[in-house]
């Protein structure tokens, strides 16, 4: 009875036991993580975290577990975000929140979709303002779009279709209004320059504030027909050594072009240029040598540069980087490498041994074993090269040819002017011993001679995808030296060339041949030397050996350089004395020219003025009387008088004209 209740005893512990690890609250835990159920799993991990005998395993699970399942919830997000199927990557971010707040890879991913849902609103934006013409505007998205991701392709190529259609069109400075654009002509003769600039602005609108600095008594000669006030404005600042600022869409600030007004009114600009390709360096001597930028900042780390600038020197800087910062240019070298030998051997005839020792088979031999010698203790032997020994004479019959062709074909990936090397054979360690003059102490140098194929080639690859190639080959062979056998005997063959070869032509060197032949002949002394008989006491050995190596080369252009578009290949830059000059040329635009010719004052007017209107004065001038229209044809002045002359020396002829639509036209005959 006490055994049978001991066995259910021990049955019930078996029982509780099995129940204990079948209902293990940790590994049931860890299951529910590996199925995807990480809320679950890891609430109860953190709970047998917080109560229970096995806290510290818990909290280690916890740790273990949590990590496990936010790198498979990253993983997730990055393959939704490939698919563009952003909002999937945008629950799964928040879902990684949710399972630890502080993970920084979730925040990243939702301030990156936060930009790219930005960066996709300002390209309908630009794409919007394309289709509605307005270029200026769909062109400043867009380089708000670039400044967050320079390498977004559909940006790039919505600015690369608004450069060519603004080729085709005047550029205008995207920040002037549509009065810059109104047309006017005019024709002022040492006139007061505030005189002429309050015409424009009677005829165009355009609004003019004038530094305290800016000369009253300054004079000016225009004459220009058919040109926009943004070009008429352009061309009497350069005569006047003047500059401008834009203050709004309308109006403009005007001051005197020297270095301290420049530095007090422009305004300047500070902008980041992450480099793919190119050098920080090197992209900072360019800006420091061609824009004579002087606040420039590189951190190589990061392969950043950081200038600042007007906004007519970063746009020129954007221009050069842009046409700079390319991948370096890569080729894929397709060698093969052939060396062929051949030998030849042929020995026929009889070879006789060369010497005869006599001896005796006492040793020592002294006075009493010569006393005991008998004809056992005498021997005879034949012996010499070509015959064992004991053997008088024997016969060669020998005949032998070999073929041995070696092949290597390696395929090398090498960038622009860096080298490659291949080498295919041995390493053979040269000992090489010290030995100190004043001690006995002495060392030894293991220094190692690569013998077998060696292959150094160094590419350029040109633009338009030929290939010039420096190469050095060299086949060598070490063999043991029979003078001292601790050094190498090494044969060597190598060639250097440039070469240039198109894109997948192939080209083959040849000719490294090495011919060696070789014939030697014994004779018997005396038999030997007769005629016809001679030669059956005669041996005769003939060896051939050619070896020559092939290289075939073929390049294979994986990536070149890309010319620039007509907009980065060339662009305006400013002038000798200023980098960058005023209006639209200071963006690196070509405006319009607007070359003004000075024709010979009049002898007459072709008209006379009307009654009450002082005669050569402009609407808005001084002495300009309200209200009259200047310029009623009358018949001319009699022959031979002069023309009446006005304050200033004003010709009394203004034109303007503004397009259909904007405002009333009014032609002066």
């Amino acid at each position: 009875m006490t055994r049978h209740l001991r066995n259910l005893f021990q049955t019930f512990l078996t029982l509780l036991l099995i129940g204990c690890v079948a209902h293990d609250p940790i590994r049931d835990a860890e299951s529910l993580v590996a199925a995807g159920r990480y809320e679950e799993g890891l609430a109860q991990l953190e709970s047998a975290a917080q109560t229970g005998e096995r806290q510290k395993e818990a909290h280690a699970a916890v740790l273990r577990n949590r990590a496990i399942a936010t790198q498979r919830i990253e993983d997730e997000a990055r393959a939704a975000l490939a698919a563009e199927r952003r909002e999937l990557a945008e629950q799964l971010y928040k879902r990684m929140l949710d399972i630890a707040p502080d993970n920084e890879q979730a925040k990243s991913g939702l301030r990156r979709l936060e930009s790219m849902r930005e960066s996709t609103e300002r390209l309908a934006k630009a794409e919007e303002l394309m289709r509605r013409n307005d270029l200026d505007g769909a062109e400043r998205k867009l380089r708000e779009v670039l400044l967050e991701a320079p390498a977004n392709r559909n940006a790039l190529a919505l600015l690369a279709q608004i450069a060519e259609r603004q080729r085709r069109v005047m550029p205008l400075n995207p920040e002037l209004g549509p009065e810059f654009r109104k047309i006017i002509s005019l024709e002022f003769r040492e006139a007061n320059l505030k005189a002429v600039f309050e015409a424009i602005w009677s005829a165009s609108g355009v609004n003019f504030i004038l530094d305290r600095d800016v000369r009253n008594d300054a004079k000016v000669s225009i004459f220009v027909h058919d040109v926009t006030v943004a070009e008429a404005v352009d061309g009497l600042l350069i005569t006047q050594q003047l500059a401008k600022k834009v203050v709004s869409a309308k109006t403009l600030f005007i001051y005197p072009k020297t270095p301290q007004k420049v530095s007090e009114y422009q305004d300047l600009v500070v902008r980041n240029f992450y480099l793919a390709h190119a050098d920080a360096k090197q992209v900072q001597l360019m800006l420091k040598t061609i824009l004579k930028t002087k606040d420039v900042f590189i951190d190589e780390k990061r392969n950043l540069v950081v200038i600042r600038d007007s906004q007519e020197g970063v746009d020129l800087a954007d221009k050069l980087i842009r046409a700079h910062d390319q991948a370096e240019p890569e080729v894929m070298l397709a060698l093969d490498v052939i060396e062929i030998k051949r030998s030849k051997l042929n020995e026929l005839g009889l070879t006789f041994a060369n010497q005869i020792a006599f001896g005796a088979i006492a040793n020592p031999l002294t006075v009493q074993a010569l006393k005991d010698l008998n004809s056992t203790g005498i021997s005879v032997g034949f012996g010499g090269s070509g015959t064992s020994s004991g053997t008088i004479a024997g016969l060669n019959l020998t005949k032998t040819a070999g073929d041995t062709k070696l092949l290597a074909n390696p395929r090398i990936r090498v960038r622009n002017r860096e080298k490659a090397k291949i080498h295919i054979g041995d390493r053979l360690p040269v000992v090489t011993t010290a030995v100190s003059t004043v001690s006995t102490f002495s060392s030894q140098t293991v220094n190692y001679l690569d013998v077998g194929l060696k292959l150094e080639v160094e590419p350029q690859v040109m633009l338009d995808d030929d290939v010039i190639i420096k190469l050095n080959l060299e086949v060598s062979s070490a063999s043991q030296s029979k003078v001292n056998p601790t050094f190498y005997d090494v044969g060597t063959r190598n060639t250097a060339t440039t070469l240039t070869i198109r894109d997948g032509e192939t080209q083959i060197l040849a000719g490294l041949i090495r011919d060696d032949e070789s014939e030697s002949t014994s004779k018997l002394p005396g038999l030997g030397d007769i005629p016809i008989l001679g030669r059956l006491f005669s041996n005769e050995k003939r060896t051939q050996d050619k070896t020559e190596i092939i290289l075939a080369i073929t390049p294979r252009v994986i990536r070149n350089l890309v010319r620039p578009s007509a907009d980065l290949a060339e662009y305006g830059a400013g002038t000798e004395s200023g980098r960058f000059g005023s209006g639209s040329a200071a963006a690196g635009v070509q405006p319009r020219p607007a070359t003004p010719t000075i024709p010979p004052a009049p002898a007459r007017l072709p008209f006379s003025p009307a009654p009450g209107v002082t005669p050569g004065v402009t609407p808005g001038a001084p002495g300009f009387t309200p209200g009259v229209t200047p310029g009623t044809p009358t018949a001319p002045p009699a022959p031979g008088t002069a023309a009446p002359q006005t304050p200033g020396g004003v010709i009394p002829l203004i034109e303007f004209e503004t397009p259909p639509g904007v405002g009333s036209t009014r032609r002066t005959p």
